[in-house]
């Protein structure tokens, strides 16, 4: 994340990433718990709500912090009070953060079939530029034979490289896409390696194409003070340091302690490293220490809470600019689109010259390509700003 605090946040993730990755290599069987999860998807269509709950289901992160809150529990004596407090909360705030992980690999395979869909259809239009501008370039070979003015084939042959150069990188866009997604939703086709080969195929993904999905069919736009009530209301990181703040008593104070120096680097150990030690001392009775505490988690709720309502409102202006944006594209491509019109009726009837229907061709065809780039964008911000209010697992996201 972009904040101090959120940073923070992140350490203590990969703190307990890092102690819950030991103990998977203590036990390797436990290995196998995010391919069990993926596996009743390899029969379904690839629709983006089986890609949002594949990738939910596999999350490295989220897997890792509920492992580690079995771990935890295994060692727990429930006769001990004070045990079941500590562990107790240590769990709950686990779950809260791998919910929050799971959300946002979910978000990053959503974002990457939004992609996908663009780069699919980009990779048409550019095929068909090709042809029409190897046209031209013949046609400019023959003019340029018979000695006419406008004969320069030199200028379209550079043309068709320029195209060959954006095609050859919207085919390797796509192909890391395809792997990308291919490992966060576990998908099975593997080379002998054991790795992705080619990762999801583009026909394996059964989205709706972006030429059937029109802005006025998205969601209405939520207002600002909507979307910051919701974020605060649904994010899973806010609410991890709720269940802390709400959770410290006398008797989960160590434990408290512990996930609270966990946001700073250097301070003390992690949850559960200390959790032995923990669970054989006594909690401290110290009232002005425990208040002291619950004054710390509440400003980090605080903070958390401003920099949550400001990615809300950063994502906001995202998503309305994408739509001032591909509003100005559909517009540009129905202006191409008529003159295109206009320009090989004109040819037909001898009207205009030989060839400039095929110039129209080629800017139509670019400026459907830009349409396609602002409906990418259009659903992205949709994603971003569902992420930053945490209801990216929630509704369908065929209709985003």
């Amino acid at each position: 994340m972009e904040n101090a605090i959120s940073v923070h946040v992140m350490r203590f993730v990969r703190l307990i990433h890092f102690v819950a990755l030991a103990w998977m290599v203590a036990c390797p069987g436990s290995t196998h718990a995010s391919e069990g999860a993926s596996a009743e998807f390899e029969h379904r269509d690839w629709d983006r709500v089986t890609i949002r709950e594949a990738a939910s289901a596999r999350s490295g992160i989220a897997n890792l912090l509920d492992q580690e809150r079995r771990a935890l529990g295994a060692s727990l004596d429930r006769g001990n009070r004070q045990q079941c407090a500590q562990v107790g909360l240590m769990q709950a705030v686990l779950g809260a953060l791998a919910i929050h992980q799971r959300s946002a690999s979910a978000a990053e395979a959503l974002v990457l079939v939004a992609q996908l869909e663009g780069l699919r259809e980009q990779t048409l239009l550019l095929r068909e530029a090709q042809a029409v501008t190897d046209d031209l370039r013949d046609m400019a070979q023959r003019a340029d034979e018979l000695g006419l003015q406008d004969g320069n084939p030199v200028q379209w042959q550079r043309r068709g490289l320029t195209l060959t150069d954006q095609l050859a990188q919207a085919t390797a866009a796509a192909a890391k896409a395809r792997i990308r997604l291919a490992e966060l939703t576990g998908w099975s086709g593997r080379n002998h390696y054991g790795a992705p080969s080619q990762g999801i195929a583009m026909d394996d993904i059964t989205a709706m194409p972006f030429s059937q999905v029109a802005a006025d069919a998205d969601p209405p736009i939520p207002t600002a003070e909507q979307a910051r009530a919701i974020a605060l209301d649904r994010r899973a990181d806010l609410r991890a340091i709720g269940i802390l703040c709400a959770s410290l008593t006398g008797d989960s104070l160590p434990a408290g302690r512990q996930l609270l120096a966990a946001q700073q680097p250097g301070l003390g150990l992690t949850a559960a490293l200390a959790v032995k030690p923990l669970l054989a001392l006594h909690s401290s009775s110290d009232d002005a220490d425990l208040c002291h505490r619950r004054d710390q988690c509440g400003t980090l709720r605080q903070i958390r809470s401003e920099q949550i309502e400001a990615e809300v409102e950063r994502a906001l202006i995202d998503l309305e600019l994408a739509y001032q944006r591909h509003a100005l594209a559909v517009t540009d491509d129905e202006l191409s689109a008529t003159l295109l019109s206009e320009r090989e009726k004109a040819v037909e009837l001898d009207k205009a010259p030989v060839g400039s229907d095929k110039l129209s061709r080629l800017e139509r065809l670019e400026s459907t390509g830009e349409r396609i780039a602002r409906e990418v964008d259009r659903q992205i911000a949709w994603i971003k700003l569902r992420e930053t209010m945490g209801t990216v697992m929630e509704g369908n996201p065929e209709s985003w």
